[in-house]
């Protein structure tokens, strides 16, 4: 499904690994374990990660911290894109993880100077999510960073429409989702005058 790959960026696009966000009773999170998370980061060019699935993270830290920095990053990236003030401690953590991942990088022997994060352990796969959320909060343009107007769905995205105009996480999902309510909605409207 692509879906779930429409943020722009990785980072976002882990963010956006827990569907229905505004939604308690539909919330899924689609990378519930390590194993999950491994093939989605395959498929959404996170890492490079590479870890074997069955042997992974036995106790579960790993994906622990991952959902604790997807969690932090939604904080801060939903407050920015609405305009609310961006809450501190969130902020912080992710700082915090985003320094401990650069301390452990190596330095990429080229320009632009860049650090190179690479899981070959579970424990090492928070590294490479902290950079991905480093690489998104420093180097990139979040001044179109948006919500998807489905208040249900709440997934983030970078607009690069042309006029930044989009409204929805995927046209041919929410938007199709909305654009079907509304036609619903005019139809009750004129049964009910009619009547």
């Amino acid at each position: 499904m692509t879906r779930d790959l429409v943020g722009g960026h990785p980072a976002l696009d882990l963010v956006n690994t827990v569907w229905w966000r505004g939604d308690p009773t539909r919330r899924v999170d689609r990378v519930p374990d390590l194993p999950a998370f491994l093939v989605w980061a395959a498929r959404a060019g996170l890492g490079p990660i590479d870890v074997v699935p069955d042997a992974a993270d036995p106790a579960g830290a790993a994906i622990a911290t991952v959902h604790a920095l997807r969690e932090h990053a939604h904080a801060v990236l939903a407050a920015h894109a609405t305009g609310a003030p961006v809450p501190p401690a969130p902020l912080r953590e992710l700082h915090a993880a985003g320094a401990e991942a650069m301390r452990r990088s190596a330095p990429r022997l080229a320009l632009p100077l860049r650090w190179e994060r690479r899981a070959a352990s579970a424990d090492e796969v928070p590294d490479v999510v902290a950079g991905s959320l480093v690489d998104l909060l420093a180097h990139q343009d979040l001044t179109h960073l948006r919500v998807c107007a489905d208040d249900d769905c709440a997934w983030l995205y970078l607009d690069r429409s042309r006029n930044h105009s989009r409204r929805w996480c995927s046209s041919a999902e929410c938007g199709n989702r909305h654009r079907v309510q509304r036609f619903a909605a005019r139809r009750r409207t004129r049964s009910s005058s009619a009547s």
